[in-house]
């Protein structure tokens, strides 16, 4: 299967003066034909009536790998700091693809597992009330744009969670539970 990605234009903000508020706009606008690259990612998909599933997971901040967002931090074009990007849009596990449970599979466990209090301010409890077959789960956490920000590993199927939400920015992030590197379930919550 080939999938044809364009990566034309990201755009933010970003944290200059270490206030932990992002202030600085960035924007890369890419263009010329001296930008596309020619990627490969390995994964699994399932097929099921069908559908053809794929869980691609995006990390934004594997764009920015190796540079620096301070100056001018508006580019638009195709020099070098355009480039840098979309070399590492190739290179740099900026698309990974990971196993994945059948969908039916994914929305029954998902209705196994709740956020509470849910939005939260401080600390949430992830209630988990998986099948007995999944003993031990891996958690990751991870925020509106798709970064990773926690993982816990090896935690039980069936119990809570604790997560201590202090310094956490106010948005929604989504949580996901893997077992053998597998997505089993996946909900989110929100943080005030």
């Amino acid at each position: 299967m080939v999938c044809r990605l364009s990566i034309y234009g990201n755009r933010g903000y970003v944290d200059n003066n270490n206030d932990s508020i992002p202030e600085s706009l960035f924007q890369y606008h890419n263009l010329g034909d001296n930008l596309y690259f020619t990627t490969s990612i390995d994964g699994e998909a399932t097929a099921e009536n069908g559908v053809l599933t794929v869980n691609i997971n995006v990390d934004y901040a594997k764009l920015f790998e190796s540079m620096t967002l301070i100056g001018n931090l508006i580019h638009h074009g195709s020099d070098s700091q355009n480039e840098k990007m979309l070399t590492n849009a190739s290179t740099e596990d900026f698309l990974t693809i990971s196993a994945v449970s059948s969908r039916d599979e994914i929305a029954l466990n998902s209705q196994s597992i709740i956020a509470v209090p849910n939005p939260a301010q401080g600390q949430i409890t992830l209630g988990l009330d998986l099948d007995q077959s999944y003993k031990q789960v891996d958690l990751h956490v991870m925020n509106s744009i798709g970064q990773i920000i926690m993982t816990k590993q090896h935690v039980a199927g069936q119990g809570q969670v604790q997560l201590d939400l202090q310094g956490w920015q106010v948005g929604t992030y989504f949580y996901g539970l893997y077992q053998d590197g597998r997505l089993i379930a996946r909900n989110s919550f929100q943080v005030q």
